[in-house]
């Protein structure tokens, strides 16, 4: 079962969640298998109450069908993926991430981009044109220091 997480504006997530953390997330979203097969008992009670079968015109008429049964598919979780840049040297190296995030710090990237031409649009009534800027001249620099040409958009 697919969960959604939203963060709010101005929240920053830098790390992963320590294992205590994980088992509260996973206790809270509906991890445990009791809640999961509640959930599904759920779904399945509405999907019946609705009448929303392969008979239902509304279903016909969207040309799909409808499974009785939930689609169960294997996961795992994907090892760690390495990034590969260089250091002020030239020389190629790989970053592995640190709790969670890669510290590029002191590298350039592997095969640096050149951005002539972007926009950026801002929809937030809180954030005024002075902060805007402020983030767009930081986001330039970050970009010179890893070895990226930036126009300012």
């Amino acid at each position: 079962i697919f969960q959604l997480c939203e963060i709010p504006d101005g929240v920053i997530v830098k790390k992963s969640l320590s294992d205590d953390e994980k088992r509260n997330f996973m206790k809270q979203s509906g991890g445990s298998s009791t809640i999961v097969n509640e959930r599904l008992r759920k779904t399945e009670r509405i999907l019946k109450e609705q009448n929303y079968n392969n008979s239902s015109p509304t279903v016909k008429s969207l040309q799909m069908t409808i499974s009785e049964k939930p689609v169960e598919t294997d996961g795992r979780v994907l090892p760690t993926t390495m990034l590969q840049m260089k250091n002020k040297g030239m020389t190629d190296c790989d970053i592995e991430p640190c709790e969670g995030e890669w510290n590029p710090r002191n590298h350039i990237f592997f095969h640096p981009a050149k951005l002539t031409s972007w926009a950026v649009f801002n929809y937030s009534r809180l954030l005024k044109q002075d902060q805007v800027m402020m983030f767009v001249k930081k986001l330039t620099k970050m970009a010179k220091e890893r070895g990226c040409e930036m126009n300012l958009p």
